[in-house]
Parts: structure tokens; C-alpha cells; sequence
């Protein structure tokens, strides 16, 4: 078999745990496609690139409508991407990652991350906040036929669609003449100072 660049097996090893649902073991990869691993990485390539697109966009569009049908401009927890779609945890975020830094998506992490507060972070320090949530476990505890499943962070994290992206796609006609929930609406943030003209 031929010599297979780390990169190579990464890859190989990913499309096969996705596309076949079992894992490849390191002493089975020759015999199960000798010669054959340029082709397949091309394949492998394409589906990955393909697959994750598609996710990107189903993941960009749950965190526009949730946003868009809430009543009180409220973002989707981070972990409710993963359970609605049922995808990995990790791999979500990998893929909120890219929307981050792509401009599509904005997160929130506080005590309250269900409305924009006082501002949307710089993205580095999006990009950090999500990184360190790959860490973050769920705490399952059951009252009588009461479930609960609690994230063990102080500081959850919710998703909303960045003002760019809501300037360019919402529909703000309902809001014409609402001057300050336009901009609620626009994914403004809700504790921030506003100061007004009041013509008499």
C-alpha cells in the first residue's frame, strides 16, 4: 500500500466512521483499500465537503427561524442544534464554528444568553467560548417521572443570526414604525442604551 500522508488517513478514517458507521481500525485500512486510496480520497473528500455543507445550512437555518419566531428575540441553546438534528455535539460546533467566522452566526455565553445583552462579542473570543463548551457535560436527574437535563456550566450558550444576515433576509414590515423593536428584531442588543429625539 502506499504511504498515506497523516491528512490522508484522517480523512479516510472520517468517511468511513460517517458513511459506514463503524470504525476503521489502523492495521485494517490497507486490507480493506489497498492501492485504491487516492480515488477514495477524492471521494471521501467530496462527500465530507458535500455532507457539511448541507449541515451548515440546515444548522444556519434553525438558528435564523428559531430566532425569527420568537416572540421575545431569543437565541437557541447551543446544545439544541445537536439533539434537533442528531448530530454529534462536537462536530455542531465545528460546523457553528465556521458561521461564526463567516459573519452568519453570533453567540451569547452568560447567565442569561437568551437575549443579546449589552453586545455581540469579538469573534476570536466567540470562537474561544465555543471551543471550550466542547467540554461542557450534561447532568441528567429524574423527580418521579420528571426528567431533567441540566448543562454543567454557569454560563450556557444561545445562537442568534448576526444583524448582517437579518438586514439582508428579514422581513421587517410589521415592525415599520417600531423604532426600537425593529432593531430588537435586527438582533440588536436588548440592554443597551438608546437615546431618542422627542420632536414636540
Amino acid at each position: 500500500m502506499p504511504f498515506l500522508f497523516s491528512k490522508d488517513y484522517r480523512l479516510i478514517m472520517a468517511y468511513h466512521r460517517k458513511f459506514h458507521n463503524t470504525p476503521l481500525r489502523h492495521w485494517t485500512l490497507g486490507k480493506q483499500y489497498g492501492n485504491s486510496h487516492p480515488t477514495l480520497l477524492k471521494e471521501c473528500s467530496y462527500h465530507i465537503n458535500t455532507t457539511t455543507f448541507a449541515m451548515k445550512e440546515k444548522i444556519k437555518d434553525l438558528i435564523y427561524n428559531f430566532f425569527v419566531e420568537s416572540a421575545d428575540f431569543n437565541g437557541i441553546p447551543l446544545r439544541t442544534i445537536s439533539e434537533t438534528l442528531q448530530i454529534e455535539y462536537q462536530y455542531s460546533i465545528d460546523i457553528i464554528v465556521t458561521l461564526v467566522n463567516e459573519g452568519i452566526v453570533s453567540i451569547q455565553s452568560s447567565t442569561n444568553p437568551h437575549i443579546i445583552g449589552f453586545s455581540h462579542y469579538a469573534i476570536t473570543d466567540q470562537v474561544y467560548l465555543l471551543q471550550e463548551a466542547k467540554n461542557t457535560t450534561v447532568k441528567t436527574e429524574q423527580y418521579g417521572e420528571i426528567i431533567f437535563s441540566v448543562e454543567q456550566t454557569e454560563y450556557p450558550i444561545c445562537l442568534y443570526p448576526t444583524p448582517h444576515i437579518l438586514e439582508q433576509e428579514r422581513d421587517l414590515g410589521n415592525y415599520e414604525g417600531a423604532v426600537y423593536t425593529k432593531q430588537l428584531a435586527l438582533a440588536k442588543p436588548q440592554l443597551e442604551p438608546v437615546f431618542f429625539d422627542i420632536d414636540v
